[in-house]
Formats: structure tokens, sequence, C-alpha cells
């Protein structure tokens, strides 16, 4: 079994004289195992240049990725659809909405996606770079996009997947080699400020009772 967070918190809290131990591979948070030594090893920025960088290689967050989402984040993007349809106006037909929503199983839905492979709700700007109209139109309207987004968009590059001995992993999608997503010179201890966002955002309260000063984790 994987050590829990807690006692990575021990290890790496600032305060304390850091010693030549290894850093364990993974940890245990709930439900979760966290592959926690690239959590300290990346760090993670996506800006205007980085996505132009992602489109033109094809390693895309919104154009290589199957997402699906619950009933309740798709009522959530339904009332501010306006909005978001005023950053990709193809998702109106007249006075109707598109539908950009696929129901299936467990009572899911997935993202459709544009002839071109990239989300539905994915638009290019005046400069060329790929944004996300849900995240654009919740700052329009001042209002967290987080609380709309999907969750895999959300807290990607973190992703989540079953094992096959049914262990649920989180680690970060380092094999797409988005440019957003960077390797450090060298790994330290702390963890990236967005990445450590992300986490909080899938674990909630779990994170914070594993690991009580999240702030010593940050740079």
């Amino acid at each position: 079994m994987a050590p829990a967070l807690s006692a990575i918190y021990k290890h790496y809290h600032p305060s304390l004289v850091m010693l030549s131990l290894k850093m364990p591979k993974y940890v245990d948070v709930g439900k979760y195992t966290i592959k926690i030594d690239d959590f300290f090893a990346y760090r993670f920025c996506c800006d205007a240049r980085e996505t132009k960088k992602c489109t033109k290689n094809n390693k895309c967050c919104c154009g290589i990725f199957f997402v699906d989402t619950t009933a309740k984040k798709v009522k959530r993007i339904f009332d501010i659809f306006d909005s978001i349809s005023e950053f990709c106006p193809d998702l109106k037909d007249g006075d109707k909405y598109v539908n950009p929503f696929e129901g299936n199983e467990n009572s899911r839905y997935s993202l459709e996606t544009k002839d071109d492979d990239y989300c539905i709700f994915s638009y290019f700007d005046k400069a060329a770079a790929l944004k996300c109209a849900i995240h654009s139109a919740a700052l329009k309207l001042n209002v967290d996009p987080f609380f709309y987004k999907p969750l895999p968009c959300a807290i990607w590059p973190v992703t989540v997947f079953k094992e096959k001995d049914n262990r649920t992993m989180v680690c970060l999608d380092t094999e797409t080699k988005s440019a957003c997503l960077k390797k450090k010179d060298k790994a330290d201890n702390k963890i990236d400020p967005a990445l450590l966002k992300n986490l909080e955002l899938l674990l909630g309260e779990s994170l914070s009772l594993a690991l009580p000063n999240t702030q010593a984790l940050k740079k």
C-alpha cells in the first residue's frame, strides 16, 4: 500500500531539514492512489502561446481526449449557454440550441466534437489561440469557470483512470507531451500551484484532511 499523503507532508514540509530519503512514487488519499513523484517533477502553465504550440503539434487537451460529465454539470452549462454561444456561434441554430452532448451509460454525458475533432466548446480567438467557450463565458459573467466545466477539463493535465486491480489512479498526462506541461530542470519539494489546485478540485476535503497545510507544498 502506498503511504498516506500526510507522510509526504511531514517529509517535505519546508521547515524540516531535507534528508536523503527517496521520494515515494505513489501515495493514497481516500479512494485514490496518486502518482505523486510526477507532481513534484512538473509545472503547468497554459497561455495563448502554449495553445498555439499544442494545436500546431496536435497535442491539445481540447482535441485528443474523450470527455464525459454528469447531468448536474450539463444543467449548469445550459444555464450559461447563451453566453457560451457568443464564443461558439455554431452552438445555436436560429433561436434553438444545438445539443452538444450525447448520453452514455451510467447516466453520464459525453461532449460532442467538431469535424476537426476539437471539442464542440472550443474556439480560436482573434490571436489564433485555442480557448474554451465555457471558461470564457464564465469569466465574462464573473463566475467560477470550474463550477461549470466538466471535471476532466477542469483538472487537466491531472487524469483519473481505473487499473486492472480496480485501484483509481491519479496521475499527470505526461505521455501527450503538451507544451503547457513542462518538466522542471530539477525536482524540488514543492508542487506547482496550478497542479495543486487541480488536485484540490478533484479531491476536495479529502486532500485538506490528508494534508492540513497545503500551502506548505506551494511555490
